[in-house]
C-alpha cells in the first residue's frame, strides 16, 4: 500500500471514530476499503452510510452494482448462457436475450465452451 493511501486511510479512520454517524464520511471510508481489496469493510460501511441515509445515492449506487452484476452473473451461469452477463436480467424481463460479446469475460466464456464441450 502507497503512503498516500495508508494516509487517507488513517484520516478516514480518525474521522469516522469521531463521526461515527455521518454517512457521507462512511462512504468515502468505505470506497478506500474497496481500494485496498476489503470488500467485506467496504459492503458494511455503505450499507451503515445507506441506513443513515436512504436517499443518498452515492451509498445505493455501489451496493445496487453489486446486487445487479451478482444477480446476472448468477443467472448467465444457471442458464448456462454465453455472452454478456450484464444483459441476463433484461433479457429476462424483455423475454429476448441478446447476444453481445462482453471483453471482460471472453475468456472465461472461451474455457467454459472447451471444458462443457
Amino acid at each position: 500500500m502507497t503512503l498516500p493511501t495508508q494516509t487517507a486511510i488513517d484520516e478516514l479512520d480518525a474521522l469516522v471514530r469521531r463521526y461515527p454517524n455521518h454517512p457521507d464520511l462512511l462512504f468515502f471510508y468505505s470506497a478506500m476499503m474497496r481500494r485496498i481489496g476489503r470488500l467485506d469493510s467496504e459492503i458494511s460501511l455503505l450499507n451503515k452510510s445507506v441506513a443513515l441515509d436512504p436517499l443518498s445515492a452515492a451509498g445505493r449506487t455501489p451496493l445496487g452494482s453489486v446486487g445487479y452484476v451478482g444477480a446476472s452473473l448468477l443467472i448467465d451461469s444457471i442458464n448456462g448462457d454465453a455472452g454478456c452477463e450484464v444483459m441476463a436480467l433484461p433479457g429476462i424481463l424483455l423475454k429476448k436475450r441478446t447476444h453481445l460479446a462482453c471483453l471482460v469475460f471472453s475468456p472465461l466464456d472461451w474455457l467454459e465452451s472447451k471444458l462443457l464441450g
